[in-house]
């Protein structure tokens, strides 16, 4: 059994808005309980929220008594964990001594990350600096020993900030991307309205795993993971690649979404504090994304001839506008029917982030124009 405390805020499964509850949660001065605080210090509750998860070491002073909560376990009722214990109330800053988290799993989460995220983690990590907090790593083996009686820390096993995009010999995309597939009318409106608008803000009102407040979008993953799922929809290949499409810096306040293996819908998305979707590459934001974290559109060239042979003359019109929108935005143009454009892309912006890279698209003026 542990020395100390530990208070466990995360799955095995790391997000990056568990590094935002932890920033909350040192912001706010101390840990809230609902009523209670759950803490543990061995046993299997230490294995299942504590080890390889982000956690709070919490000191021995604080006053505690053995959880009587009873757990429900495949339809039978099994008795309290003789080391879980619980806090009424909250747990003040000055009895928190440290922060555990598990780097393992941060140089996995490291491709699928974002400017964002990488913010709120120095933020941390400030934060542990200014309360003098301890940096563990749960991900380690026999971690919490070690830590209790050699003082092993291991902030110098960080993971690099540095993006490392190449997983596997391919690559990951840095930038988020929102597909709309063929609606040249809905692209026009975003650039034209400000951005990328929830339903709620929109007013409308619809289903789906984004439901009526949340905007999403997706990044390209390495090819396994495609692999990987077979079957599954991905909302890159579905929504973006051969689509017209928005490109979003990523330094906004995206989250990764859990993979949906239940069943939700809209309406229920959320309740056990993670949202989730159908699509493994699905990523969204809350309300909406401002026309400034816009920096580029996909337009599907070679695909333009046929698309717009089989359009009006009105979408003729506006698929010109938005070329001269964008140009006055000075947005990046690129061509999303090119199986590597995001690669190609992305090599060439992060490398000079100021420059503005359009591709040419040729307006096919012999189209048959629909009245």
């Amino acid at each position: 059994m542990s020395k100390y405390w530990y208070y466990g805020f995360s799955g095995k499964k790391f997000y990056g808005d568990y590094i935002e509850i932890a920033v909350d949660i040192l912001s706010s001065g101390g840990i809230k309980g609902k009523p209670f605080v759950h803490l543990y210090s061995g046993g299997a509750g230490f294995h299942e929220y504590i080890d390889g998860c982000c956690c709070f070491i919490i000191s021995d002073e604080v006053s505690s008594k053995k959880s009587m909560r009873l757990k429900k376990f495949l339809g039978f009722e099994v008795g309290p964990d003789e080391e879980e214990w619980k806090v009424r109330g909250k747990i003040p800053l000055s009895f928190i001594k440290g922060i555990g988290l598990p780097m393992e799993q941060f140089r996995i989460f490291n491709w699928q990350s974002n400017a964002y995220f990488y913010k709120k983690v120095q933020e941390l990590l400030a934060l542990a600096q200014t309360l003098h907090l301890d940096i563990i790593d749960t991900s380690m083996r026999n971690y919490s020993s070690k830590y209790e009686s050699e003082k092993e820390f291991s902030t110098n096993r960080l993971f690099d900030p540095s993006l490392n995009r190449v997983v596997n010999g391919t690559y990951a995309s840095t930038y988020f991307y929102h597909g709309i597939r063929t609606d040249v009318n809905r692209l026009l409106q975003i650039l034209i309205s400000g951005g990328i608008k929830s339903k709620r803000l929109l007013g409308l009102s619809g289903f789906g795993y984004n439901g009526e407040d949340y905007v999403s979008i997706c990044k390209k993953y390495p090819t396994r993971e495609y692999k990987e799922y077979g079957e599954r929809t991905d909302a890159f290949y579905t929504y973006t690649f051969n689509s017209f499409c928005l490109i979003i810096s990523d330094d906004i306040p995206a989250f990764k979404l859990g993979l949906d293996d239940v069943g939700f819908n809209s309406l229920d998305n959320g309740v056990l504090g993670v949202r989730v979707s159908d699509m493994f590459d699905e990523w969204q934001v809350k309300d909406q994304i401002p026309l400034s974290s816009i920096i580029g559109i996909g337009i599907p060239i070679k695909g333009l001839k046929h698309m717009m042979g089989r359009s009006t003359k009105e979408e003729f019109e506006t698929l010109r506008e938005v070329l001269m929108i964008a140009h006055a935005l000075g947005l990046d143009i690129v061509d999303s029917s090119n199986p590597k454009f995001v690669e190609q892309y992305e090599r060439k912006k992060l490398a000079s982030p100021n420059q503005i890279y359009q591709e040419k698209v040729i307006l096919y003026t012999n189209l048959r124009k629909k009245e």
